[in-house]
């Protein structure tokens, strides 16, 4: 009967302990936001690898931020029933910021807002392990049918305009 008793508590603590550590471990894991200067100064604004930072930081995604503060964005906001400045607005910045809608806890010091909309909004799942491209449902969270789309959302005629592969690597010679 010892025997039993014993080996009902030993069990009971181990699942507690299980049940604490899995629950640290979830919030440990929680992706944090670092900002695209992480992304330049790790490699990708270098030509070898493709300059991607460049690409970005001529597209419209790196202003999606400041096109807040446009008179156009006031009135969009105001159509949509937006009570707040746009700047401020959850409902704004949930597509004009990476990470818009969350709270500070998902942001390292590095993060800046004023970025827009950064290389982690389309890679974050696939981060350091492998390239992850988004496909169409991923990029129409933001760029669908609604008040603040102004024409229709071609998916494949807008990647190419963002595109910014990795350079193919030349043979080497033997």
């Amino acid at each position: 009967m010892k025997k039993i008793y014993l080996s009902a508590i030993v069990f009971i603590l181990l699942t507690f302990i299980f049940y604490i550590n899995s629950d640290l471990s979830q919030e440990k894991s929680k992706y944090q936001y670092v900002g695209v200067e992480k992304c330049a100064s790790s490699c990708h604004n270098s030509k070898k690898i493709g300059s991607q930072y460049n690409v970005w930081k001529s597209s419209l995604h790196s202003k999606a931020f400041t096109i807040l503060s446009s008179k156009k964005a006031k009135l969009y906001a105001k159509n949509a029933n937006v009570k707040e400045n746009p700047l401020r607005s959850k409902e704004c910045l949930k597509c004009h910021v990476t990470g818009g809608e969350l709270d500070a806890s998902y942001f390292t010091a590095t993060y800046k807002k004023e970025e827009g909309v950064t290389c982690e909004a389309c890679h974050r799942r696939k981060f350091i392990t492998k390239t992850f491209l988004p496909k169409e449902k991923d990029c129409l969270k933001c760029h669908s049918d609604s008040v603040h789309t102004i024409r229709e959302f071609n998916f494949k005629d807008k990647c190419s305009k963002i595109a910014h592969p990795k350079p193919k690597e030349k043979p080497q010679e033997k």
